[in-house]
């Protein structure tokens, strides 16, 4: 994110988080797509901790998901953190990250999604979400940030934004049997993704963060629906 104007408070912040959530993702991600026999993870901070037992679920076609505040900073960050074994093709993943019907179909109270702007492989996504008593508004920039399936995704903040902070990614990895498939075959995935937000603290966060906190649970699912065919 070097090549984005932001203040070092606020990069800083960011790459906090980002390393709050990275370093969770390998006790999971590289077992399961190396093939590995299910080993004790490293212990992590809690209650974010791969058992062995959650690897074998995610190998079974399960997902496992984590979702937390987290003390980041001067105060508690939203954290999700999700494995998912997924059959579906790397195209539809990719239409997943830029098309804005799935936001409203993925991202849970996401009342209208739209296409703010595109550049080469970057699109910018604005997005409305809440209920009729809090809405809240941002454009999220969501970039490829290379040709192994790793999307990026965090709020630009030359756009009006109602959530202080998001920042967040999405990996798409080929499991053993379905390497070498072109973009549109269908195959087995481990999907991993992860979302650290920042309400800003005061009054909002303490009267939505456990509610915001449940409804997160749900992408997991919705997700599945979306990107998996019919069968």
């Amino acid at each position: 994110m070097r090549h984005l104007p932001l203040p070092n408070r606020r990069l800083r912040l960011r790459l906090q988080a980002a390393r709050v959530v990275l370093a969770l993702t390998s006790a999971v991600a590289a077992p399961l797509a190396a093939a590995e026999p299910p080993r004790p993870a490293a212990a992590a901070p809690s209650p974010f901790h791969a058992s062995a037992e959650d690897l074998r679920r995610v190998a079974r076609g399960e997902c496992i998901s984590y979702v937390a505040e987290e003390p980041i900073a001067e105060h508690p960050r939203m954290v999700l953190l999700a494995y998912q074994k997924l059959r579906t093709s790397r195209a539809r993943l990719a239409q997943a990250m830029t098309d804005p019907s799935a936001y409203t179909t993925v991202l849970p109270r996401t009342l209208e999604a739209h296409v703010q702007r595109r550049r080469g492989d970057t699109t910018w996504i604005g997005l409305t979400q809440g209920n009729g008593f809090v809405q809240l508004r941002y454009v999220m920039q969501v970039e490829p940030s290379d040709d192994r399936g790793l999307y990026r995704f965090w709020i630009d903040e030359r756009y009006a934004h109602d959530l202080d902070d998001a920042w967040g990614f999405l990996r798409l990895e080929p499991l053993p049997g379905s390497r070498g498939l072109r973009e549109d075959q269908i195959g087995d995935y481990l999907v991993t993704y992860g979302l650290v937000f920042d309400l800003g603290g005061g009054i909002l966060q303490s009267m939505f963060s456990q509610r915001i906190l449940a409804v997160l649970r749900t992408i997991p699912e919705r997700l599945k629906r979306y990107v998996e065919p019919a069968p």
